[in-house]
């Protein structure tokens, strides 16, 4: 299996390694159900070590040959940091070979799951409310005309893209990747409320619900509507990516900044997803790429009496798979990986004319 390939099928079936140890993964009988599914899991159980080992190799030769200087990625830091700590504490506090190997496996999984699901939200989203394409398309072209072929500046384009930015945090409310984040008091806690006060103990657990967190009519409903835009008494449950401008009108627009402790898509404090900004500056460099030049739409299906399907019922097979979702590793439509003949969601991209 390539690098991709071993992540993909750990990722799928991440329980799977957690639960199953690996001789069982190895003997599981061929006639039993999920034979292939556990076979392949096996494989990459074995695979992804050896991957993640090479790359380490790969970092330290680049080192060695840069005469010691560290690389600015993920792989280079985690050497430089854990051959620090065994030089300076003697070892106490390094980090293993297989620690190191077992941060890099949640480093990919976690970017690699929630890079490819917010993508997927995204396409579907736009195809069911083409009219942020069109408000997106505007800004690209006003950035970057279509026939533009220099390379894309980050510190001179990435700032301006707002609206694709906006678009991102606007998916991301909506469908957070953890559904549900873990907190644990280190000391008793009291916390008050509109409902009162409450006391929490040391060592508490404690479920943040991130799904109504970004629902919360007192901090969305309404935001920032533009001019031609309506108040809501259920706005907070739309998507409209307008709440993150705080002026559409004015030329130089700014991103809106939540109150504290309200969106936490990257979870927060000091536990903060470390690829917040790379997540960031991905996703808007995709999109400005994708629709430089494109727009996505949905293909219309038969409608079951000979003819295809109107607009409304595309926009309600649309609605009903963006409400069928999962949590496996993180939340995800459900069945658009993976798919046999005929299967999936038919989206399109089509020319901009």
């Amino acid at each position: 299996m390539t690098y991709n390939e071993a992540t993909k099928h750990i990722v799928a079936t991440v329980v799977g390694p957690i639960i199953l140890p690996q001789w069982l993964l190895e003997n599981y009988p061929s006639f039993l159900p999920g034979y292939e599914t556990l076979k392949s899991l096996s494989i990459a159980m074995k695979e992804f070590p050896i991957h993640t080992r090479r790359r380490l190799d790969q970092e330290r030769h680049r080192t060695v040959a840069a005469d010691g200087e560290a690389g600015n990625n993920i792989l280079s830091q985690l050497l430089q940091a854990s051959e620090q700590d065994s030089e300076d504490k003697k070892g106490s506090q390094s980090l293993s070979e297989p620690e190191m190997v077992g941060n890099l496996f949640v480093f990919t999984a976690a970017g690699f799951d929630t890079t490819a699901n917010t993508l997927a939200f995204a396409l579907v989203l736009l195809a069911r409310y083409p009219k942020w394409q069109e408000w997106v398309f505007e800004e690209i072209d006003s950035i970057l005309p279509a026939t533009a072929s220099t390379d894309l500046d980050y510190a001179s384009i990435f700032p301006k893209l707002t609206r694709i930015q906006a678009l991102l945090l606007e998916i991301l409310r909506l469908f957070p990747p953890g559904t549900h984040i873990v907190k644990v008091s280190t000391t008793p806690q009291r916390i008050h409320t509109s409902h009162g006060i409450f006391s929490l103990p040391a060592n508490c657990t404690m479920y943040i619900n991130t799904v109504c967190l970004h629902l919360d009519p007192n901090v969305w409903r309404n935001l920032n509507l533009a001019e031609n835009e309506k108040a809501s008494e259920t706005d907070e449950l739309d998507f409209r990516p307008t709440r993150w401008i705080w002026d559409s009108s004015a030329e130089s627009q700014q991103l809106f900044k939540p109150p504290k402790g309200t969106y936490v898509p990257w979870s927060a404090g000091p536990r903060v997803c470390p690829r917040q900004k790379m997540a960031q500056v991905e996703f808007t460099a995709i999109f400005l790429k994708l629709f430089q030049r494109h727009r996505i739409e949905a293909v219309r299906l038969e409608n079951g009496y000979g003819g295809l399907e109107t607009r409304i019922q595309v926009e309600r097979r649309l609605d009903e798979r963006l409400g069928d979702v999962t949590v496996i590793l993180t939340l995800q439509m459900n069945g658009i990986y993976d798919i046999g003949e005929g299967e999936g969601l038919k989206l399109r991209l089509v020319k901009r004319r």
